[in-house]
């Protein structure tokens, strides 16, 4: 029998700065700001009117952090941030890619630009035409984000299901908002998070749909098992058109 041990130490070399020690400035994190790859730190982004552009999947990185955000103001804008008190005012543009005013960028904490800087890339088309509409002609557009379309749509059905049938057409759950945080268009960047999206706005919608509700509408016959979807739509063929009703359902 043989029996052996071995140690082995790993140095860590000392850093050529003293963040935490003696309060020494960080190291400046680059970004890209034209087409030409040329690159400038916090330090002239700040004075700069420019916007950086960036690749989508930020977004989804950037929520995966604990106490991060993600608001919506018009169809293509909205509000991200990383903590709570940092987050930064977004466009999308043609090309799907993220704008944020630079110098929105280079006051947030260097732990954050890093995070940003990850994702920064040449710019490939114009800047996202509402978030100019907003940040430089001060003439934000009227459009309304999806995300927020959805949660309005849902809880206006539930509220005249409310005054119509005496019942909400859906359950309340407390993991609803949870759930509607998470249904949002940059999920679907990747065909693994669309099928994931697909399948939380199921759970947000069908799955939570109350037979009882759909009963005082059409009730099913004695020993007929019926289906979410092909009760909800005997109960729309009842209220209005029935190959509108089908059309919705399919």
């Amino acid at each position: 029998m043989i029996i052996g041990e071995l140690w082995y130490t790993e140095v860590i070399e000392a850093g050529d700065r003293s963040e935490r020690v003696l309060g020494e400035e960080p190291t400046s994190v680059p970004f890209i700001i034209n087409s030409a790859g040329q690159t400038e730190t916090k330090e002239s982004l700040v004075e700069s009117s420019s916007w950086l552009h960036f690749r989508p999947n930020v977004v989804k990185d950037i929520l995966t952090h604990r106490k991060s955000s993600l608001g919506w103001c018009t169809s293509d804008t909205g509000f991200i941030g990383l903590a709570p008190d940092h987050s930064v005012h977004f466009g999308i543009n043609k090309s799907g890619h993220i704008n944020v005013f630079a110098k929105d960028i280079a006051q947030l904490p260097v732990w954050q630009q890093r995070v940003w800087g990850g994702f920064n890339i040449t710019p490939e088309a114009e800047v996202s035409n509402e978030l100019l509409a907003s940040q430089y002609e001060a003439n934000p557009a009227s459009t309304i984000a999806p995300e927020n379309l959805l949660r309005d749509a849902y809880t206006n059905i539930n509220n005249t299901s409310s005054e119509v049938l005496r019942k909400s057409l859906f359950f309340e759950h407390e993991y609803c908002d949870k759930l509607f945080g998470k249904c949002h268009r940059f999920r679907a960047i990747e065909r693994s998070g669309l099928y994931e999206l697909a399948k939380d706005l199921y759970r947000l919608t069908i799955e939570r749909v109350d037979p009882s509700a759909l009963s005082a509408v059409v009730r099913p016959q004695e020993g007929e098992e019926q289906k979410t979807i092909k009760h909800l739509q005997k109960a729309l063929e009842k209220c209005g058109d029935a190959q509108e009703a089908k059309k919705n359902c399919q």
